[in-house]
């Protein structure tokens, strides 16, 4: 059985719309990933007020995989997980679960 590639692909919206840009790309079958974003629209604010919007679709059988850009994974899976959308929220709750442990 073979597991649907979708595409995640994100968006930095910049200072002014002339900066806006294709930052993130990357193909995955991660199920609990493509649940996360499917069917929602998702972005992650950061904390100067700029945003980066995040699409997600299936890729079509015989479609070319366009090259990654793996520049925020990391980011984007610590926000699906959390179900957290903001970069200020992670470091709350980063520095939270820390204070915790100690």
């Amino acid at each position: 059985m073979t597991q649907t590639r979708h595409l995640i692909e994100g968006t930095w919206s910049g200072y002014r719309s002339s900066q806006e840009r294709v930052v993130h790309r990357e193909t995955t079958t991660e199920p609990w990933l493509i649940k996360a974003l499917l069917g929602h629209y998702r972005s992650i604010l950061y904390t100067d007020g700029t945003r980066l919007a995040l699409t997600i679709r299936p890729l079509r059988k015989g479609e070319r995989r366009p090259p990654d850009l793996l520049s925020y994974r990391e980011l984007i899976r610590e926000c699906a997980l959390r179900n957290i959308w903001s970069v200020q929220e992670n470091l709350d709750y980063e520095t939270a679960r820390k204070q915790a442990a100690s």
